[in-house]
């Protein structure tokens, strides 16, 4: 076959072509640092490295969420803690009543009581970034807990907010008024302050036993949340670390070797 200046002209313009056309992969390999820039490049590695970065970006809203979660049970957990303080201050003054029978004193420890009860109701009615934290769902609104001088009354709900820390794994976050009202947090104050008006011994005696009890009940709640706290911290490393995992993966399947690209 007869080689003509036109065959030799074409494919000396179609090797220019792939030259110029390799010319400029190299260049924007070594300009972006990244071997695949799209699926023709390299399908396979393409598709992975698209599994890594969705799975990374996955991890990374785990890992906010766990945040949120953290900052929302830290200021509960911290609420809790000052309503264990006021339930101590409360059984001391059960106890300190207990030994006195004058009339003036307990009436004295009544209006003290009184006092700790209205902070009690306050503290219960607290918010996290605008939002009351032990209303249940009911964030907005009213105040979950009022108090008439004789009850208090729960107006929240019982539902739970969650948030999703892992794949098929959600955390309750919040503790619902309710399950601070079962404690007898607040009754039980409002029955020893009703006995120490009332200058009744007896009476006195059962709600100091009462307070004790939703005193153990508080520490029960307290350390429940601050295992889950800790189950956070577990998962957000978790989390951190696949993440490094999974993003020295990626490196590897679309970073550019430089001196392979050079070459």
């Amino acid at each position: 076959m007869r080689v003509t200046d036109s065959i030799i002209t074409r494919n000396l313009m179609d090797a220019m072509s792939r030259s110029r056309d390799n010319m400029a992969t190299i260049q924007q390999e070594m300009a972006t640092g990244k071997r695949i820039s799209k699926p023709s490049v390299d399908p396979q590695g393409y598709l992975k490295s698209r599994r890594f970065t969705e799975t990374i970006e996955q991890n990374t809203q785990f890992i906010s969420n766990i945040e949120n979660a953290r900052a929302w049970m830290e200021n509960s957990l911290q609420i809790l803690t000052t309503l264990e303080d006021k339930v101590t201050s409360v059984r001391e003054i059960g106890i300190q009543s207990a030994d006195m029978a004058n009339a003036n004193v307990r009436d004295a420890l009544a209006n003290r009581l009184e006092g700790i009860i209205s902070d009690t109701v306050s503290l219960a009615n607290e918010k996290y970034m605008d939002k009351y934290i032990f209303g249940g769902s009911l964030t907005k609104g009213d105040d979950p807990f009022t108090y008439d001088g004789t009850a208090v009354t729960y107006a929240g709900n019982s539902d739970k907010i969650t948030r999703r820390i892992a794949e098929n794994q959600n955390m309750e976050i919040n503790l619902p008024g309710q399950d601070l009202a079962d404690t007898g947090l607040f009754d039980n104050m409002i029955a020893l302050r009703d006995a120490l008006i009332a200058n009744d011994g007896d009476a006195i005696q059962t709600a100091l036993g009462d307070i004790e009890d939703t005193e153990k009940q508080l520490l029960n709640i307290s350390s429940a949340q601050g295992s889950l706290m800790g189950q956070l911290d577990l998962t957000e490393q978790r989390l951190n670390t696949a993440n490094i995992n999974l993003q020295s993966n990626l490196s590897q399947t679309e970073d550019t070797d430089l001196m392979e690209a050079i070459v």
